[in-house]
């Protein structure tokens, strides 16, 4: 019995080890980015691109992609996404 919990202890231990390592090697260092007045511009037209006012005051959201086979509809004040895609629908809360 004692054998088995010592065997039993190292694999867990090795796949523990083997899966920190693994994490280590596969992660990436989160982007800077860039302060000052570029920044700001940028910042500042994807707000008019988007028109942040219009998007402020709109309480429905409704968009499809791959060709219309993922259809979503968002209701901003209370909270609720559906989602419908391959004949299921499901909601969002």
């Amino acid at each position: 019995m004692k054998r088995f919990l010592k065997i039993t202890s190292l694999v867990l231990g090795l796949g523990i080890l083997f899966f920190l390592l693994f994490a280590w090697v596969k992660s990436e260092p989160l982007p800077e980015g860039n302060k000052g007045p570029e920044a700001d511009a940028l910042a500042q037209k994807m707000l008019a691109t988007i028109n942040m006012e219009r998007y402020k005051n709109t309480r429905f959201l409704e968009w499809t992609f791959r060709s219309g086979a993922n259809h979503f509809f968002w209701d901003k004040v209370l909270g609720i996404c559906k989602v419908k895609w391959d004949g299921y629908e499901v909601a969002l809360i």
